[in-house]
Protein backbone atom coordinates (compact mmCIF):
# COMPACT_ATOMS: atom_id res chain seq x y z
CA UNK A 1 0.00 0.00 0.00
CA UNK A 2 1.46 3.32 -0.92
CA UNK A 3 2.06 5.85 1.88
CA UNK A 4 0.40 9.10 1.84
CA UNK A 5 2.59 11.93 0.23
CA UNK A 6 3.93 15.10 2.28
CA UNK A 7 2.39 18.47 0.24
CA UNK A 8 5.26 20.69 0.14
CA UNK A 9 3.07 23.84 -1.82
CA UNK A 10 3.28 26.18 0.74
CA UNK A 11 7.14 25.47 1.20
CA UNK A 12 7.61 26.45 -2.39
CA UNK A 13 5.48 29.25 -2.16
CA UNK A 14 7.89 30.77 0.22
CA UNK A 15 10.53 30.28 -2.38
CA UNK A 16 9.11 32.24 -4.98
CA UNK A 17 7.53 34.90 -2.57
CA UNK A 18 8.93 38.65 -3.71
CA UNK A 19 10.44 37.17 -6.56
CA UNK A 20 9.37 37.19 -10.35
CA UNK A 21 8.97 33.60 -10.64
CA UNK A 22 5.84 32.50 -11.95
CA UNK A 23 5.36 29.46 -10.45
CA UNK A 24 7.04 26.22 -8.78
CA UNK A 25 7.21 22.45 -8.82
CA UNK A 26 9.00 19.90 -6.71
CA UNK A 27 8.91 16.23 -5.73
CA UNK A 28 11.26 13.61 -4.19
CA UNK A 29 10.96 10.20 -4.03
CA UNK A 30 12.86 7.71 -1.64
CA UNK A 31 13.28 3.88 -1.90
CA UNK A 32 10.56 3.24 -4.36
CA UNK A 33 7.88 6.12 -3.21
CA UNK A 34 6.57 9.35 -3.60
CA UNK A 35 7.41 11.50 0.05
CA UNK A 36 6.81 14.71 -0.83
CA UNK A 37 5.09 16.96 -3.59
CA UNK A 38 4.04 20.22 -4.60
CA UNK A 39 3.31 22.78 -6.96
CA UNK A 40 2.35 26.74 -6.34
CA UNK A 41 2.22 29.84 -8.22
CA UNK A 42 0.26 31.30 -11.39
CA UNK A 43 0.21 29.39 -15.01
CA UNK A 44 0.94 32.23 -16.38
CA UNK A 45 2.47 35.96 -14.73
CA UNK A 46 -0.66 38.27 -14.14
CA UNK A 47 -3.24 35.59 -14.46
CA UNK A 48 -5.03 33.95 -11.25
CA UNK A 49 -5.01 30.67 -12.96
CA UNK A 50 -3.33 28.55 -10.01
CA UNK A 51 -0.64 25.70 -10.95
CA UNK A 52 -1.40 22.31 -9.70
CA UNK A 53 0.89 18.79 -8.92
CA UNK A 54 -1.04 17.52 -12.07
CA UNK A 55 0.16 20.34 -14.37
CA UNK A 56 2.45 19.91 -17.28
CA UNK A 57 5.75 21.72 -17.32
CA UNK A 58 7.87 21.40 -20.49
CA UNK A 59 11.26 19.45 -18.96
CA UNK A 60 14.11 20.40 -21.78
CA UNK A 61 17.13 18.67 -22.20
CA UNK A 62 16.51 16.49 -19.16
CA UNK A 63 14.00 14.64 -21.67
CA UNK A 64 17.46 13.69 -23.29
CA UNK A 65 17.90 10.62 -20.70
CA UNK A 66 14.49 9.15 -22.22
CA UNK A 67 15.63 9.37 -25.79
CA UNK A 68 18.89 7.19 -24.23
CA UNK A 69 16.01 5.21 -22.55
CA UNK A 70 14.13 4.81 -24.97
CA UNK A 71 17.34 3.64 -27.30
CA UNK A 72 18.10 0.98 -24.80
CA UNK A 73 14.80 -0.54 -25.20
CA UNK A 74 15.23 -0.77 -28.41
CA UNK A 75 18.56 -2.09 -28.07
CA UNK A 76 17.27 -5.06 -25.34
CA UNK A 77 14.47 -5.67 -28.35
CA UNK A 78 17.31 -6.73 -30.73
CA UNK A 79 16.06 -3.58 -33.12
CA UNK A 80 19.81 -1.83 -33.46
CA UNK A 81 23.06 -1.98 -31.19
CA UNK A 82 24.84 0.71 -29.05
CA UNK A 83 27.93 -0.23 -31.56
CA UNK A 84 25.08 0.67 -34.53
CA UNK A 85 26.78 2.77 -37.07
CA UNK A 86 25.39 5.90 -38.97
CA UNK A 87 26.21 4.13 -42.16
CA UNK A 88 24.74 1.38 -40.83
CA UNK A 89 21.43 2.78 -40.19
CA UNK A 90 21.36 5.11 -43.17
CA UNK A 91 22.40 2.93 -45.95
CA UNK A 92 20.98 5.27 -48.69
CA UNK A 93 22.16 8.99 -47.15
CA UNK A 94 25.05 10.14 -48.10
CA UNK A 95 27.66 10.58 -45.32
CA UNK A 96 30.69 11.92 -44.67
CA UNK A 97 33.57 9.93 -44.17
CA UNK A 98 34.19 11.55 -40.59
CA UNK A 99 30.25 10.05 -39.48
CA UNK A 100 30.25 6.62 -41.70
CA UNK A 101 31.48 4.85 -38.48
CA UNK A 102 29.84 6.97 -35.46
CA UNK A 103 27.79 4.84 -33.65
CA UNK A 104 24.79 5.14 -31.51
CA UNK A 105 26.58 5.42 -28.09
CA UNK A 106 28.81 7.75 -29.02
CA UNK A 107 25.77 10.05 -30.03
CA UNK A 108 24.11 9.56 -26.60
CA UNK A 109 27.16 10.75 -24.88
CA UNK A 110 28.01 13.68 -26.91
CA UNK A 111 31.33 12.37 -28.28
CA UNK A 112 30.42 12.13 -32.27
CA UNK A 113 31.77 15.44 -32.91
CA UNK A 114 28.16 16.80 -33.92
CA UNK A 115 27.80 20.71 -34.17
CA UNK A 116 27.28 21.81 -30.80
CA UNK A 117 25.55 24.87 -31.94
CA UNK A 118 22.06 25.09 -33.48
CA UNK A 119 20.12 27.92 -35.49
CA UNK A 120 16.42 27.41 -34.43
CA UNK A 121 15.26 29.76 -36.99
CA UNK A 122 16.61 27.41 -39.98
CA UNK A 123 15.00 24.16 -38.29
CA UNK A 124 11.70 25.76 -37.96
CA UNK A 125 11.70 26.54 -41.78
CA UNK A 126 11.96 22.61 -42.06
CA UNK A 127 8.46 20.71 -43.43
CA UNK A 128 7.02 17.32 -43.28
CA UNK A 129 6.15 14.87 -40.58
CA UNK A 130 8.56 15.10 -37.45
CA UNK A 131 10.26 11.68 -38.65
CA UNK A 132 10.77 13.64 -42.09
CA UNK A 133 12.02 16.61 -40.60
CA UNK A 134 14.54 14.83 -38.37
CA UNK A 135 15.86 12.72 -41.44
CA UNK A 136 16.33 15.85 -43.13
CA UNK A 137 18.49 17.34 -40.18
CA UNK A 138 20.30 13.92 -40.15
CA UNK A 139 21.04 14.13 -43.98
CA UNK A 140 22.27 18.13 -43.73
CA UNK A 141 24.78 17.15 -40.53
CA UNK A 142 25.63 13.78 -41.90
CA UNK A 143 27.27 15.39 -45.22
CA UNK A 144 29.45 17.78 -43.41
CA UNK A 145 32.76 17.12 -41.80
CA UNK A 146 32.41 16.43 -37.70
CA UNK A 147 33.69 19.14 -35.90
CA UNK A 148 35.96 17.09 -33.68
CA UNK A 149 37.24 13.25 -34.44
CA UNK A 150 34.79 10.97 -33.19
CA UNK A 151 35.31 9.75 -29.82
CA UNK A 152 37.79 11.97 -28.74
CA UNK A 153 35.99 15.07 -28.01
CA UNK A 154 33.18 15.31 -25.46
CA UNK A 155 30.52 18.16 -27.17
CA UNK A 156 27.14 18.83 -25.70
CA UNK A 157 24.89 19.05 -29.18
CA UNK A 158 21.44 18.33 -29.56
CA UNK A 159 21.48 17.84 -33.18
CA UNK A 160 23.13 14.33 -32.20
CA UNK A 161 20.53 13.30 -29.95
CA UNK A 162 17.89 14.64 -32.96
CA UNK A 163 19.86 11.92 -35.17
CA UNK A 164 20.18 9.66 -32.59
CA UNK A 165 16.08 10.17 -32.54
CA UNK A 166 16.18 9.57 -35.96
CA UNK A 167 18.47 6.38 -36.39
CA UNK A 168 15.53 4.94 -34.21
CA UNK A 169 13.15 5.94 -36.38
CA UNK A 170 14.54 4.46 -39.22
CA UNK A 171 15.58 0.76 -37.72
CA UNK A 172 12.09 0.95 -35.93
CA UNK A 173 9.96 2.50 -38.61
CA UNK A 174 8.10 4.23 -36.15
CA UNK A 175 8.33 7.86 -35.62
CA UNK A 176 10.00 8.90 -32.31
CA UNK A 177 7.26 10.07 -30.28
CA UNK A 178 4.91 7.47 -30.91
CA UNK A 179 7.89 5.18 -29.75
CA UNK A 180 8.57 7.05 -26.53
CA UNK A 181 4.47 7.19 -25.77
CA UNK A 182 4.52 3.19 -26.44
CA UNK A 183 7.77 2.41 -24.65
CA UNK A 184 8.27 4.46 -22.10
CA UNK A 185 4.81 6.63 -21.01
CA UNK A 186 2.58 3.97 -21.45
CA UNK A 187 4.68 1.00 -19.03
CA UNK A 188 5.48 3.87 -16.48
CA UNK A 189 1.91 5.12 -16.27
CA UNK A 190 3.29 8.55 -17.29
CA UNK A 191 -0.08 9.71 -18.48
CA UNK A 192 0.48 13.57 -18.27
CA UNK A 193 3.60 13.39 -20.72
CA UNK A 194 3.67 14.60 -23.98
CA UNK A 195 5.70 16.53 -27.03
CA UNK A 196 6.18 20.49 -27.44
CA UNK A 197 5.07 23.64 -25.11
CA UNK A 198 2.15 22.71 -22.66
CA UNK A 199 -0.48 25.72 -23.12
CA UNK A 200 -2.56 26.48 -25.94
CA UNK A 201 -2.05 29.71 -27.29
CA UNK A 202 -4.85 32.19 -26.29
CA UNK A 203 -5.92 29.67 -23.51
CA UNK A 204 -4.31 29.42 -20.21
CA UNK A 205 -4.97 25.79 -19.65
CA UNK A 206 -1.28 24.75 -18.63
CA UNK A 207 1.16 26.93 -17.60
CA UNK A 208 2.90 29.24 -20.28
CA UNK A 209 6.51 29.73 -19.93
CA UNK A 210 8.29 32.78 -19.50
CA UNK A 211 11.21 34.50 -20.33
CA UNK A 212 10.56 37.01 -18.15
CA UNK A 213 7.61 37.72 -19.53
CA UNK A 214 5.50 35.05 -20.56
CA UNK A 215 5.71 33.91 -24.06
CA UNK A 216 3.21 32.34 -26.63
CA UNK A 217 3.42 28.71 -26.31
CA UNK A 218 3.64 28.35 -30.28
CA UNK A 219 5.68 28.94 -32.25
CA UNK A 220 8.28 31.20 -29.50
CA UNK A 221 7.62 28.71 -26.60
CA UNK A 222 8.67 25.53 -28.12
CA UNK A 223 11.69 24.02 -29.44
CA UNK A 224 11.66 23.13 -33.07
CA UNK A 225 10.26 19.55 -33.98
CA UNK A 226 13.64 18.08 -35.75
CA UNK A 227 14.89 18.53 -31.88
CA UNK A 228 12.21 17.06 -30.38
CA UNK A 229 14.84 13.70 -29.11
CA UNK A 230 16.97 15.85 -27.46
CA UNK A 231 14.59 17.52 -25.36
CA UNK A 232 10.81 18.83 -26.01
CA UNK A 233 8.85 16.99 -23.30
CA UNK A 234 6.16 18.15 -21.25
CA UNK A 235 4.91 16.05 -17.72
CA UNK A 236 3.34 16.99 -14.01
CA UNK A 237 6.26 17.28 -11.33
CA UNK A 238 4.59 13.81 -10.25
CA UNK A 239 5.12 12.45 -13.70
CA UNK A 240 8.50 13.56 -13.48
CA UNK A 241 9.27 11.80 -9.78
CA UNK A 242 7.56 8.69 -11.42
CA UNK A 243 10.43 8.78 -14.20
CA UNK A 244 12.98 9.55 -11.73
CA UNK A 245 12.28 6.81 -9.05
CA UNK A 246 11.87 4.01 -12.04
CA UNK A 247 15.74 5.08 -13.28
CA UNK A 248 16.26 4.36 -9.22
CA UNK A 249 14.87 1.12 -9.73
CA UNK A 250 11.19 1.25 -8.39
CA UNK A 251 9.94 -0.21 -11.73
CA UNK A 252 12.74 -1.67 -12.75
CA UNK A 253 11.81 -5.10 -15.15
CA UNK A 254 8.91 -2.77 -16.05
CA UNK A 255 10.91 -1.20 -18.96
CA UNK A 256 14.07 -2.44 -18.58
CA UNK A 257 15.99 -4.45 -16.34
CA UNK A 258 18.62 -3.49 -13.62
CA UNK A 259 21.83 -3.99 -15.33
CA UNK A 260 20.46 -1.65 -18.36
CA UNK A 261 19.59 1.25 -15.90
CA UNK A 262 23.66 1.26 -14.89
CA UNK A 263 24.55 0.74 -18.32
CA UNK A 264 22.88 3.92 -19.20
CA UNK A 265 24.21 5.74 -15.85
CA UNK A 266 27.97 4.50 -16.78
CA UNK A 267 29.71 7.38 -17.64
CA UNK A 268 30.87 6.91 -21.94
CA UNK A 269 32.07 10.23 -22.43
CA UNK A 270 35.42 10.85 -23.45
CA UNK A 271 36.23 13.27 -20.71
CA UNK A 272 34.28 10.85 -17.94
CA UNK A 273 31.40 13.14 -16.76
CA UNK A 274 28.60 12.35 -18.94
CA UNK A 275 26.64 9.12 -19.24
CA UNK A 276 23.85 8.71 -21.43
CA UNK A 277 21.37 11.00 -20.82
CA UNK A 278 22.93 12.25 -17.53
CA UNK A 279 25.79 14.28 -16.24
CA UNK A 280 27.87 12.03 -13.24
CA UNK A 281 29.31 13.78 -10.77
CA UNK A 282 30.58 12.59 -7.38
CA UNK A 283 29.04 14.21 -4.12
CA UNK A 284 29.16 12.99 -0.31
CA UNK A 285 25.50 13.81 -0.16
CA UNK A 286 24.88 10.59 -2.45
CA UNK A 287 27.60 8.56 -0.96
CA UNK A 288 29.65 8.41 -4.34
CA UNK A 289 28.00 9.16 -7.84
CA UNK A 290 24.93 11.42 -8.52
CA UNK A 291 23.24 11.70 -11.52
CA UNK A 292 21.60 15.40 -12.92
CA UNK A 293 20.76 17.26 -15.59
CA UNK A 294 18.84 20.16 -16.14
CA UNK A 295 17.01 21.38 -19.23
CA UNK A 296 14.80 24.59 -20.68
CA UNK A 297 13.36 25.33 -23.89
CA UNK A 298 14.55 28.92 -23.16
CA UNK A 299 10.95 29.78 -21.12
CA UNK A 300 10.79 26.94 -18.87
CA UNK A 301 13.84 25.37 -16.31
CA UNK A 302 14.12 21.88 -15.24
CA UNK A 303 16.22 20.05 -12.70
CA UNK A 304 16.75 16.49 -11.90
CA UNK A 305 19.28 14.85 -9.37
CA UNK A 306 19.22 11.47 -8.78
CA UNK A 307 21.32 9.35 -5.58
CA UNK A 308 21.55 6.00 -6.90
CA UNK A 309 23.55 4.04 -4.02
CA UNK A 310 21.29 5.87 -0.99
CA UNK A 311 17.80 5.04 -3.48
CA UNK A 312 16.70 8.88 -3.28
CA UNK A 313 15.94 11.60 -6.19
CA UNK A 314 14.36 14.93 -6.51
CA UNK A 315 12.97 17.36 -9.40
CA UNK A 316 12.23 20.89 -10.05
CA UNK A 317 10.54 22.88 -11.96
CA UNK A 318 9.65 26.27 -13.15
CA UNK A 319 7.96 28.12 -15.87
CA UNK A 320 10.76 30.47 -16.53
CA UNK A 321 14.17 30.87 -17.76
CA UNK A 322 16.47 33.57 -16.45
CA UNK A 323 19.63 34.00 -14.85
CA UNK A 324 18.06 32.88 -11.10
CA UNK A 325 15.77 29.80 -12.83
CA UNK A 326 18.70 27.06 -12.11
CA UNK A 327 19.51 28.03 -8.56
CA UNK A 328 16.24 28.56 -7.32
CA UNK A 329 15.59 24.99 -9.05
CA UNK A 330 18.30 23.78 -6.51
CA UNK A 331 17.29 25.60 -3.92
CA UNK A 332 13.55 23.32 -4.57
CA UNK A 333 16.32 20.17 -4.31
CA UNK A 334 18.13 21.26 -1.60
CA UNK A 335 15.36 21.50 0.60
CA UNK A 336 14.22 18.01 -0.52
CA UNK A 337 17.10 16.66 0.06
CA UNK A 338 18.09 18.00 3.92
CA UNK A 339 14.62 17.25 5.03
CA UNK A 340 13.89 13.50 3.40
CA UNK A 341 17.39 12.42 3.05
CA UNK A 342 17.64 12.92 7.05
CA UNK A 343 14.02 11.29 7.08
CA UNK A 344 14.93 8.54 5.55
CA UNK A 345 18.07 8.45 7.26
CA UNK A 346 15.97 8.43 10.82
CA UNK A 347 14.20 5.17 8.93
CA UNK A 348 16.76 2.94 8.42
Amino acid sequence: MKKPFADISADLAGMIADTEFPSLAAAAISHGQLVAAGASGVRKRGSTAQVTMQDKYHIGSCGKSMTATLAAILVSEGKIAWQTTLAEAFSDLSIHDDYKAVTLHQLLSHSAGCPGEESWEELRLLRGAPESQRRQLAEDTLRMPAQHPPGTTYQYANIGYAVAGAMLESVSGTPYEELLRDKLFAPLSMRSAGFHAPATNGRIDQPYGHNPAPVDPQPGGDCPVALVPAGDIHCSILDFARYVGFHLGSRAGAVLGKDELAFLHRPASPDGGYALGWCVLERPWANGSALTHAGSDGTFYSVMWLAPKIDFGVVAVCNMDAEESLPKCDEACAFLGIRYLKQQEANQ
